[in-house]
């Protein structure tokens, strides 16, 4: 019985694994671009790809995240922030990052990043 209570721990600590894609962003960024809004504003109303042109990670960003197509956050562990970190400084200035991540999610709003890379696809319209 033990053994059984210790192996569905183990298989529920993993977290769901999966590939997500979208915007990568300045975490703390869009979380104030995303909580400094009306109580009237939904994210229809407002020009949602403006705040990712706005949260576009610099040189300077420490703490990234994926924005996905349904405009949710999933925030990256330390290490994924360190991979999203190189990704910025080898790929350049650019007005938005599409990229693809892969790995566990835990907490369901972090991703423990297995790897990270720029998508082929453009931004999504």
């Amino acid at each position: 019985m033990m053994r059984i209570a210790i192996l569905l721990f183990c298989v529920a600590s993993i977290g769901f694994a999966g590939t997500w894609s979208g915007y990568l962003v300045d975490s703390g960024c869009w979380a104030n671009r995303q909580t400094n809004v009306s109580s009237d504003a939904t994210s229809a109303s407002r020009e949602m790809n403006a705040d990712v042109r706005y949260c576009s990670p610099t040189d300077d960003t420490k703490k990234f995240a994926v924005v996905l197509r349904d405009w949710q956050r999933l925030k990256l562990d330390p290490a994924g922030n360190t991979r999203a970190y190189q990704l910025v400084r080898h790929t350049g200035k650019r007005h938005w990052y599409v990229v693809s991540v892969s790995g566990a999610l835990s907490n369901k709003k972090t991703i423990k990043v297995g790897s990270i890379s720029a998508a082929l696809s453009g931004p999504r319209r």
